[in-house]
């Protein structure tokens, strides 16, 4: 995971990410209850987003941009804990992956995943 953070964009201290919200886990009714941020070099950051949890289940599988900071837990594994979170659209994120030349295609159409 050091390459995800190493590549990623500073503002201040905090740091910007781009990625894909993907559910992590789930309770026993399937609903999602923890998120992680699918990059480009296929790594799943773990999120903590409790500040902002009605927002960010309306963005799960989306284009997204999260400004946050890197953490450890008590047992040493770093997540990025979330300060702002936003949807990336199209275009905005199509000229991300043309930086990044990145891109795949789903049954719901063409997407970019860029850091």
């Amino acid at each position: 995971m050091k390459a995800v953070f190493r590549n990623a964009d500073q503002t201040n201290q905090a740091k910007v990410f781009y990625g894909i919200l993907t559910p992590s886990d789930w309770d026993n009714l399937n609903t999602p209850i923890e998120y992680s941020l699918y990059t480009l070099d296929e790594n799943d950051i773990p999120l903590d987003a409790t500040h902002c949890k009605k927002k960010i289940r309306k963005l799960v599988n989306k284009p997204v941009e999260v400004i946050g900071d890197i953490k450890k837990d008590s047992f040493g594994d770093e997540y990025l804990h979330v300060k702002k979170i936003r949807r990336l659209r199209y275009p905005v994120f199509k000229s991300l992956s043309k930086m990044f030349g990145e891109t795949f295609t789903s049954d719901m159409g063409e997407y970019a995943i860029a850091i």
